[in-house]
C-alpha cells in the first residue's frame, strides 16, 4: 500500500500532466456544442485541479487579495444580464452566463496556486513547459500543416504559412509566446539552467513566425519595461534593433497574412470598432448584457459559424458594449487592486513583481486590437502568475 508521501507524488504528477496537456491542447482539444458553446481540455483540467486541491485541503486562512475586486466585476456582469433579460430568451441568457462559470474556474485556479500545497516553482515550471511545448508544436505545424484555409468552414481564419500551433490563431499564439519569453528570462534569473534560455529562444522564434503585429508590439513594450526597470537602456536599444532586423528578414512565402504592411485586417478592425461603438451607444451604462454579443450581432453575422462572433476585437470595447461604463469601472478596479497589491510590498520591484507588471502591460497593449483580456489561456497564465506573486511576496 502506497504511503501518503508516495500518494502525494502520484497526485502531483497527475496534476502536472493534466495541466500541461490541457494548456498545450489549446483549441485543438476542445468540444463544440454549437451556439458558440465549447469546452476545452484546459477547462476540464482547471476544474479537476481545483477539485483535487479542495480534497487535499488548502493551507492558510488568508483571503485571496483580488477576490473582492473580481467578485464585484462578476456581480456587474450578472446585473447587466438581468437588466437586459427581456431582450433575450431564457436559453440565450443561460448560454451567455456560461462564460462566467469559466471565469469562476480561472479565479479558483488563482486561489489554488495561492493556497495549495504545490510550490510556486512547480506552478511556474508547469506553465513554462506548457508554453515551450506549444511553441515546439507550432514549428511542426508550420512545416507540416502551414495551410489552414481548409478550416475556414469551421469558423477559423484562413491562415497561410504562419505559426498558429494548437491555438489556430496567430495573434493569441503570439501573445502566449511573447509572455513565455519573459517567463523564461525570470526562471533563468532564478535558476541559471541553460534549458530555460533554450526554451525562451524557441518561444521567441515561434513568436516571429506568427507574423502577428499586435504580438510584436506587445513584446517590444515588454522588453522596454523589463530593461528600463533594470536601467539597461543601451542593451535594450541593441536588442530592439536586432529584433527589427530579424522581423524584416523573415520569409514571405505567400499570402496576405505574412505581409507586415497588410491593411485588410486593419480595415476589418476599424469596422469592428464602429460596430462596438454602435452597440455601446445603445446602452452606455450597463451594456447589452455580458457575453450576449452573438445575439446582438445577428445583423452582421455572415452565416459561417465564426469563433469571433461572440465578441469584439478590442477588449475594452467588448467590456463597454456588454457591461457598459459600470463594467469598465469594475474591471479597472481589478487592475487597480493588482497594482496596489504589488506597490504595497515593493518600493522597488522584485523579479517576480517585474514579471507581473510586464505581463499586465503586454496583455493590455495586445488587447487594444484583439480580445486578449478574456482569452482563456491568457487568463490561466495570469491566474498562475498572480497566485505565485501573492504567495511569494505577500504570504
Amino acid at each position: 500500500m502506497a504511503s501518503s508521501s508516495e500518494f502525494r507524488k502520484i497526485v502531483n504528477i497527475f496534476i502536472t500532466l493534466l495541466f500541461i496537456f490541457g494548456f498545450v491542447g489549446g483549441n485543438v482539444l476542445r468540444i463544440s456544442f454549437g451556439n458558440g458553446v465549447a469546452i476545452g481540455l484546459y477547462d476540464i483540467a482547471v476544474g479537476t485541479i481545483i477539485i483535487a486541491f479542495l480534497l487535499q485541503g488548502l493551507k492558510g486562512k488568508k483571503f485571496p487579495y483580488l477576490l473582492p475586486s473580481i467578485g464585484l466585476f462578476f456581480l456587474v456582469c450578472l446585473v447587466s444580464l438581468l437588466l437586459n433579460s427581456t431582450r433575450f430568451t431564457l436559453s440565450q441568457l443561460m448560454l451567455s452566463s456560461l462564460y462566467l462559470v469559466r471565469l469562476t474556474l480561472y479565479t479558483g485556479l488563482y486561489a489554488v496556486v495561492l493556497k495549495g500545497k504545490d510550490s510556486t516553482s512547480t506552478w511556474l515550471k508547469r506553465l513554462w513547459v506548457s508554453m515551450v511545448l506549444m511553441g515546439f508544436i507550432g514549428f511542426i505545424q508550420y512545416f507540416l500543416y502551414p495551410d489552414l484555409r481548409n478550416l475556414y468552414y469551421l469558423g477559423w481564419d484562413p491562415h497561410y504559412y504562419r505559426i498558429v500551433s494548437t491555438i489556430l490563431d496567430p495573434n493569441f499564439a503570439g501573445i502566449l509566446f511573447a509572455l513565455g519569453v519573459f517567463l523564461s528570462l525570470y526562471l533563468y534569473s532564478k535558476d541559471t539552467q541553460k534549458y530555460f534560455l533554450i526554451g525562451g529562444i524557441i518561444l521567441f522564434i515561434a513568436l516571429l513566425f506568427t507574423y502577428s503585429r499586435a504580438s510584436y508590439l506587445s513584446f517590444f513594450v515588454g522588453l522596454s519595461i523589463w530593461f528600463f526597470s533594470q536601467k539597461h537602456t543601451v542593451l535594450l536599444g541593441v536588442i530592439l534593433v536586432a529584433i527589427i532586423g530579424f522581423i524584416f528578414m523573415l520569409p514571405r512565402p505567400g499570402g496576405e497574412g505574412v505581409k507586415l504592411e497588410r491593411m485588410a485586417s486593419v480595415n476589418a478592425r476599424v469596422g469592428n470598432m464602429s460596430d462596438a461603438l454602435l452597440v455601446f451607444r445603445s446602452s452606455p451604462l450597463s451594456g447589452v448584457g455580458f457575453n450576449t454579443l452573438r445575439y446582438v450581432k445577428n445583423s452582421i453575422y455572415t452565416g459561417i459559424e465564426s469563433h469571433a462572433v461572440s465578441g469584439f476585437d478590442m477588449s475594452i470595447l467588448f467590456i463597454l458594449s456588454t457591461t457598459g461604463l459600470f463594467g469598465l469601472a469594475a474591471y479597472g478596479n481589478i487592475l487597480y487592486s493588482l497594482f496596489k497589491l504589488i506597490k504595497s510590498k515593493n518600493k522597488t520591484y522584485s523579479e517576480i513583481a517585474r514579471l507581473v507588471v510586464v505581463s499586465i502591460f503586454m496583455i493590455g497593449v495586445h488587447g487594444l486590437s484583439v480580445n486578449t483580456y478574456f482569452y482563456s489561456l491568457v487568463l490561466i497564465y495570469l491566474a498562475v502568475l498572480v497566485g505565485v506573486y501573492e504567495r511569494k511576496e505577500i504570504g
